[in-house]
């Protein structure tokens, strides 16, 4: 039990790390394909652990099977990079210059800066301080973002576990119940991708949450009713479809509001608040079994609708740049009309493109 409460501690920084430095190192219109290069491999681990189990029927060979593959890490670590951006929020100038020639190699160009000249830009920045999770809450508009973020990523764990635990109460084969929702997941990747590049972050994250809101409506009207069991069992699965874009459409949001010097903090406070509240869901699938079979519809139902209007009131982050500071955190989308979808800014022409190698690097 002990060393499982350890392994727990190491899987979200797993997951969301290497996303994290994958997006700070990329360009903007590539960040959302990274997030979902991380999405699908959750997804297809998911969908093989049932059927793993359904082989073994042993928890002990399943547990070395899915924990010894993560050693692969410690044999390719030195192909493991630092995101130049943290390592210049943090004033660590040369180990910046040594991961951007390293970036450069692998690209096959040049990078002729130096540390001299490295510091020289940004040795007018002010070296801020921050106070870990409390410096989330430093000026309104990124206090908002936070409590935003944080709900929507609550809702998001508590309908995730909700319909993981009552797939497992369904008729059939649980294995298979479970793999089909896992499934769903890998879809809903690629459409949650196409509307947040088509149509912005805010307006995918707040429709799929509406669009839950309205899935449970005939699910409360349908629930008591044993002779529409697979159209119950086929809007569950629909719900958990929208679930996995609301959670793609999130995770990239999180990593898009939140600065370079805490973003892993605010991805972290999010995860940990996700985690504390979806504890309630064991008690929503009680509820559903015990008292009234749509119960757990009613509580998830007011919980999108909630998250479909704050959602709304989010910054929209596509084609923005990463702020690197709090100060650019603070007033980040301090000009957007609520009313808007983003636009795409004016193709820029070759002659102009950024070098790697310019005297004026930004990250």
């Amino acid at each position: 039990l002990v060393f499982s409460g350890l392994a727990a501690l190491t899987i979200n920084s797993l997951f969301q790390s290497p996303q994290i430095i994958g997006m700070e190192i990329s360009r903007e219109q590539d960040r959302s394909l990274i997030a979902i290069y991380q999405s699908f491999g959750w997804s297809i681990g998911t969908t093989l652990m049932p059927l793993l189990f359904w082989w073994l029927r042993k928890w002990e060979p399943f547990m070395w099977i899915t924990t010894v593959p993560t050693a692969l890490v410690l044999i390719f670590s030195k192909y493991v990079i630092e995101s130049p951006r943290w390592l210049i929020s943090k004033k660590r100038f040369g180990d910046a210059i040594r991961q951007f020639k390293k970036i450069a190699r692998i690209n096959g160009r040049q990078f002729d800066m130096s540390e001299k000249e490295l510091i020289t830009i940004y040795t007018s920045t002010k070296q801020e301080v921050t106070y870990g999770i409390a410096s989330l809450f430093s000026g309104w508009r990124l206090a908002k973002n936070t409590c935003i973020m944080g709900f929507s990523w609550c809702v998001v764990a508590v309908s995730y576990f909700t319909l993981v635990l009552f797939s497992s109460r369904m008729n059939g084969n649980p294995f298979l119940n479970f793999l089909m929702q896992s499934i769903v997941e890998i879809p809903a990747y690629i459409l949650g991708k196409y509307l947040g590049d088509k149509f912005g972050r805010r307006f995918t994250n707040s429709s799929s949450f509406f669009v839950s809101f309205l899935a449970c409506i005939p699910l409360i009207l349908l629930a008591t009713d044993e002779k529409y069991e697979f159209v119950i069992m086929g809007l569950a699965a629909f719900i958990k479809f929208l679930n996995a874009v609301t959670f793609f459409t999130a995770s990239l949001q999180g990593m898009e509001i939140y600065p370079t010097c805490m973003r892993q903090t605010g991805i972290a406070l999010g995860t940990i608040l996700a985690n504390a509240v979806g504890v309630v869901a064991p008690y929503l699938v009680y509820l559903g079994t015990t008292v009234d079979i749509r119960s757990p519809y009613y509580i998830l139902g007011a919980l999108f609708l909630i998250g479909a209007i704050a959602a709304l009131f989010l910054p929209e982050t596509l084609h923005k740049k990463l702020p690197d500071t709090m100060e650019e955190a603070r007033n980040f989308g301090i000009h957007d009309k609520f009313f808007s979808l983003p636009k795409a800014p004016p193709a820029t022409a070759d002659a102009t493109t950024e070098k790697l190698n310019q005297t004026k690097f930004a990250p």
